[in-house]
């Protein structure tokens, strides 16, 4: 998830841990944080001008190290889709589910 004009999160109601990449004007990652906790009640990075929240080891996995450039316009080509859709990590259940009201 990407959350543009933001340099602070939380991780208040999350279940899981996440990776979450703090990004600049220039789109250089300027800082890194690994196997973030839930309940985390701010997390910030002052010269960020965008937040990256992804899946927990994603950020090992790639390699991705504070001072790379990243292009958030890219897009993803339908044979990496193909060849990677057994990686993508499911999304977990809501923590706090709705009922549904009856009247």
């Amino acid at each position: 998830m990407v959350f543009n004009r933001c340099n602070c999160i939380h991780t208040m109601l999350m279940s899981m841990e996440i990776d979450v990449l703090f990004v600049d004007e220039d789109n250089r990652i300027c800082e890194i944080r690994r196997n973030l906790r839930p309940w985390r009640p701010l997390v910030r990075c002052g010269r960020a001008s965008a937040v990256i929240e992804l899946p927990e080891g994603v950020i090992e996995k790639t390699g991705t190290e504070p001072g790379d450039i990243l292009d958030l316009n890219a897009e993803v080509s339908q044979e990496l889709r193909t060849t990677t859709k057994e990686q993508f990590i499911p999304a977990p259940d809501a923590v706090m589910p709705m009922e549904k009201q009856t009247d």
